[in-house]
């Protein structure tokens, strides 16, 4: 079993009618706080791609991200980039999307959550995990956060 078969087999799956393709419409057809659901967000510094994982609640610090990764200039993918790279639309990109594609990091204030849900590929459908699951993926974990 690899590593994402391994991240997904701890996830459970959950289904909802409402989009949750934003944090706060995911927040809302889950019945959680938008501090249990997580953004996976692809970025780009040039032509290298990067990733962070943080909390719905968080906003990326610029400054931090560009510091962690050593680039002078950051910005967010475009959606068809993001759906070139990862084979996932924005609104339904799961966690491990990834996946030995880009370098990633997590936003160390998930560590601290006893779960969280991320997209499970499409706005429809939500991953709970724990978020020290996210370790079987990505090994990386630093305050990259306002």
């Amino acid at each position: 079993m690899n590593n994402i078969e391994k991240f997904k087999s701890k996830c459970k799956i959950l289904r909802h009618k409402k989009s949750g393709a934003q944090t706060e419409n995911a927040a809302l057809a889950l019945s959680e706080k938008s501090s249990s659901i997580i953004k996976s967000i692809l970025l780009k510094s040039g032509n290298q791609f990067l990733a962070a994982i943080i909390s719905g609640d968080k906003k990326i610090d610029t400054k931090k991200i560009k510091k962690y990764f050593d680039v002078s200039k950051i910005s967010f993918a475009k959606p068809e980039e993001v759906e070139k790279l990862t084979g996932f639309k924005i609104g339904g990109l799961p966690p491990y999307a990834f996946f030995d594609k880009c370098k990633v990091v997590i936003d160390a204030n998930l560590m601290e959550k006893p779960y969280v849900i991320g997209a499970g590929g499409d706005e429809f459908t939500g991953m709970k995990f724990n978020p020290k699951d996210l370790l079987l993926l990505y090994g990386d974990v630093t305050d990259i956060t306002i």
